[in-house]
């Protein structure tokens, strides 16, 4: 992948990228090797020269968390650091990390047998736009609908992931869409975002600059209201485990039905 840096001058550049991935090279737009350090989920890339541009980064690899990409389909929400996501934090008790501040252009192009759904808009096979994440879903799973102007992204497994049979989804929703806080409204309105609705019930929550992720067993009331009073959906307190993100991984996998995963 190649990443195009806003600022040059930064004597380090940090960025989160799941410890799982094996990474095969860093190089600048003239394929010089770029010294870089990793201490778990954490990636630090140094600009020794000074004026490094771009960067160049390869890496293959499983992850060990809910999220998957396989013969089924992919689900790849974007704040699991399956791509490097700028920051120096780490990994949260639900197996997520915290977005960044500021906004990035994304350009990704995807050849899939199934219908891919993202954040981004699509133009062909390539998905392009600015935003705070990345967020790619596809498969057998999947569906979209628009329902009262919303857009949702859901997993058809079943009547509780569906917002047109489950009205909690729709209500909840509906309840915020116009919401607007006494302060910084326009950060925390849902008006215009994506509604992505996670396969399991791992309580994981996104808030994005364009799409919001919940689980759709509940808790949207107390994890959004937090948000509004606090700027945090997660536990930043505990961190997982790497048997823990396994078996996460492990009971997704057996829930789904998918025996093997590639990135």
């Amino acid at each position: 992948m190649y990443m195009q840096l806003s600022d040059t001058s930064l004597p380090e550049y940090h960025f989160i990228l799941c410890k799982d991935y094996n990474i095969d090279y860093i190089a600048d737009d003239k394929d010089n090797a770029i010294r870089y350090s990793r201490n778990g989920n954490k990636l630090c890339i140094y600009n020794e020269a000074g004026n490094l541009s771009s960067i160049y980064i390869k890496y293959t690899g499983k992850s060990y968390n809910i999220c998957y990409t396989g013969e089924n389909g992919a689900y790849l929400p974007g704040n699991f650091p399956y791509y490097p996501i700028a920051g120096n934090g780490d990994l949260f008790q639900n197996g997520y990390c915290q977005l960044p501040k500021d906004l990035s252009r994304f350009t990704v192009s995807i050849y899939s047998d199934f219908t891919t759904y993202s954040n981004l808009s699509l133009s062909g096979d390539t998905f392009s736009g600015f935003s705070d994440q990345l967020s790619i879903v596809s498969g057998i799973f999947w569906r979209e609908q628009i329902i009262d102007n919303v857009r949702y992204i859901f997993p058809y497994i079943g009547a509780d992931t569906d917002p047109s049979r489950n009205h909690y989804i729709t209500s909840q929703i509906k309840k915020y869409i116009n919401y607007t806080p006494e302060e910084k409204a326009t950060d925390y309105s849902l008006i215009g975002k994506t509604i992505l609705i996670q396969p399991i019930h791992r309580n994981a929550y996104m808030y994005g600059s364009d799409m919001v992720m919940f689980d759709a067993a509940g808790n949207l009331d107390i994890y959004y209201t937090n948000y509004i009073q606090t700027g945090n959906w997660y536990n930043i307190d505990s961190i997982l485990t790497d048997e823990e993100l396994q078996k996460i991984q492990e009971d997704v996998y057996d829930e789904l039905g998918i025996t093997e995963t590639t990135e």
